[in-house]
């Protein structure tokens, strides 16, 4: 019987010890202030969120990790709509611990220098 009461003790321990980055809280619906315009994101489940944002009919899609959400933008534009490299790329938006703001980056396609993206939400769904 104290075998099995350590056994158990230490699987919660060692539960207890997984680290931050698989823990999710957040949940990334709603409505939010950003550098590019104002966006609109929709969490499906727990790992994939869909969006668009105001710049040139932005559209945003990703899956979460953890904290952050790694995935993809597009935009509309006269030559190459929705296209990489000019007109699509690579994000990865990290949010806070009070879900209120997030921190994050963007590129074109899926190399090269990272520019900011910054948000903060204004309403939640």
């Amino acid at each position: 019987m104290r075998r099995n009461l350590w056994i158990g003790a230490a699987a919660v321990l060692m539960l207890l010890s997984l680290p931050a980055a698989f823990a999710q809280s957040c949940d990334w619906t709603g409505t939010w202030e950003t550098n590019w315009g104002e966006m609109e994101l929709q969490q499906h489940g727990n790992n994939t969120v869909t969006g668009t944002y105001t710049h040139d009919n932005g559209r945003i899609s990703g899956t979460i990790l953890g904290d952050v959400l790694i995935g993809t933008w597009s935009e509309d534009a006269q030559e190459d709509p929705y296209m990489p490299p000019y007109n699509a790329g690579e994000v990865e938006f990290t949010i806070s611990d009070d879900c209120s703001s997030f921190d994050g980056r963007w590129r074109y396609g899926s190399s090269g220098e990272w520019g900011s993206w910054s948000g903060t939400r204004i309403m939640e769904r």
